[in-house]
């Protein structure tokens, strides 16, 4: 058993030391607390010093031996600010330790950063407080605790500028759970899809996407359980306005600290302008294989043209044939001579090489009936005709006049039923599509055909673009407004879908004069 040996001296009534008291108290339960308290300490994972008054290390843990590469020779003993090369000898440190006897002042996680021997360069945290002997038997001493925040400090800041990316990405950043319910929004996702953080977080994804496409989301949710990764994923997206967005999706599932998958992280990269430049490209590399085979078919037909137009010439002169027949062979003379023209000038990639002349329209248009009027008769379509202009003339081109003419009255005789309507107007307008307007004529054709829908509309006039299957070649109506336009008017298309009173409508604008060459 642990005793303390006390002696002191006896006196008598006047004072005089005449013997000794020897008192010889039991500290053993003193003594296996202090060893209990020290195996505490030295067993912590937490690096513990005790120090004394004089911050001279009473007791260093086995954790800060470990942690520092030292050994217990090296610190017991020494003051602390000596330990190592004098990382703690920090004026500030010193002052805030040597109050917290005194004054009972904890030091609270003061900062330390060094590049320590043995372990480089780390951040140190340092907490001290005042530690009492429960027994009331020696002095108190400094309880002074180390922790290492390197790595913690390292994540911090890692989630720190992950943070600024993320808040400065021009992408949609967004992150979701399991149950497709946004979590985090970025202002990039704001950005894109128009939502606020406020709007968006809390709601179901799907509110992004189109209801031909919800289908999408039950997949890639699938996909993230698996703990599968999704890249460059190309999709159509909707945004608040009800816009309708290319995106390319970049998804990742999200894992807990325990490794279990809690939802995913979701990148949307807006890729609607270079979709739009793609399509451009490919229209125009269209328009050059159209013009290339323009060319290559116009002058393969130039040689057996004219040799039919040569007998159509001595046929013309025959004097066998009545006056019908003379009619029919004028007319056909006619078209050749037309279709002559437009050979050349596909030979010149539709370039006009003739001066304008006075065109009556109406005249024009009735040519074209003429060519079709058996077609319009075997289906039985009732043709109603309103020439409301009264004759007028514009200066312009009659074949290309013709061509448009022509390429709309068939695809309108191909889309009524039989037994259908077509309507033909022809009136004085002007065109409000430059600024000052321009004076012209208006030509209406409507029929009352199957109506074409709204996502075929939008494509109607595209270069190889049909509704017909094989029947079609998609180049009548995209020539159609290309004349139009290098004529200095427009063709306007509406229609509608209905089983009773469905049908297309055709408004074509012609000015009185065409541009100049280079307007």
């Amino acid at each position: 058993r642990w005793r303390s040996l006390e002696i002191r001296p006896y006196r008598t009534t006047d004072n005089r030391i005449e013997g000794a008291v020897v008192a010889l108290p039991d500290i053993d339960s003193v003594k296996r607390a202090e060893d209990y308290l020290k195996q505490i300490i030295d067993n912590m994972p937490t690096c513990l010093l005790a120090l004394d008054g004089e911050l001279n290390v009473l007791l260093a843990n086995s954790t800060f031996c470990s942690e520092f590469h030292v050994s217990q020779a090296d610190t017991v003993g020494r003051p602390f600010y000596r330990l190592g090369n004098e990382q703690w000898n920090i004026p500030q440190l010193r002052q805030l330790l040597e109050k917290v006897l005194p004054e009972k002042k904890a030091v609270k996680e003061f900062s330390v950063t060094y590049n320590f021997p043995e372990i480089g360069m780390r951040t140190m945290l340092v907490s001290g407080k005042r530690l009492d002997n429960g027994g009331g038997i020696g002095a108190p001493m400094i309880l002074l605790a180390i922790e290492d925040i390197t790595e913690r400090e390292h994540a911090e800041t890692i989630s720190a500028m992950l943070a600024a990316v993320v808040q400065s990405s021009d992408d949609a950043i967004i992150t979701k759970d399991l149950n497709g319910i946004i979590q985090t929004w970025n202002p990039g996702a704001e950005r894109i899809f128009g939502y606020t953080r406020e709007e968006a977080i809390g709601k179901p994804i799907t509110m992004l996407i189109p209801a031909d496409r919800l289908s999408e989301e039950a997949s890639i949710l699938e996909h993230i359980r698996r703990g599968e990764h999704i890249e460059h994923y190309e999709s159509i997206r909707r945004s608040k306005d009800g816009s309708l967005l290319n995106v390319s999706l970049t998804i990742s599932p999200l894992v807990d600290a325990g490794g279990q998958i809690v939802g995913a992280s979701k990148i949307a990269r807006n890729i609607t302008e270079r979709k739009h430049t793609e399509a451009a490209l490919i229209k125009s590399e269209k328009l050059a294989v159209a013009g290339r085979l323009a060319a290559m078919l116009a002058h393969e037909i130039n040689n057996p043209l004219q040799a039919v137009t040569n007998l159509m010439a001595l046929l013309e002169q025959s004097s066998n044939l009545d006056t019908r027949e003379q009619k029919f062979v004028r007319t056909a003379a006619d078209e050749l001579g037309r279709i002559n023209r437009f050979t050349q000038q596909s030979l010149r990639f539709y370039r006009v090489s003739t001066s304008p002349t006075a065109v009556k329209v109406e005249e024009e248009i009735e040519g074209v009936l003429d060519l079709y009027a058996k077609r319009i008769a075997a289906k039985n379509i009732t043709l109603k005709k309103q020439y409301q202009a009264d004759g007028a003339s514009i200066h312009s081109y009659a074949d290309e006049i013709r061509q448009i003419f022509s390429t709309l009255l068939i695809n309108a005789i191909d889309a009524v039923p039989v037994g259908g309507h077509i309507l033909l107007r022809v009136s004085l307008s002007a065109g409000w599509s430059k600024a000052p307007p321009v004076d012209g004529l208006r030509v209406t054709l409507a029929d009352s055909g199957c109506g074409i829908s709204p996502q075929n509309a939008a494509r109607i006039f595209d270069p190889f673009f049909t509704t017909k299957g094989e029947n079609g070649t998609g180049l009548g109506l995209w020539v159609a407004r290309g004349i139009a336009n290098r004529l200095g008017g427009s063709i306007r298309m509406r229609s509608r879908i209905h089983p009773d009173n469905g049908g297309t409508c055709f408004s074509v604008f012609l000015p009185n004069y065409p541009p100049t060459a280079g307007s």
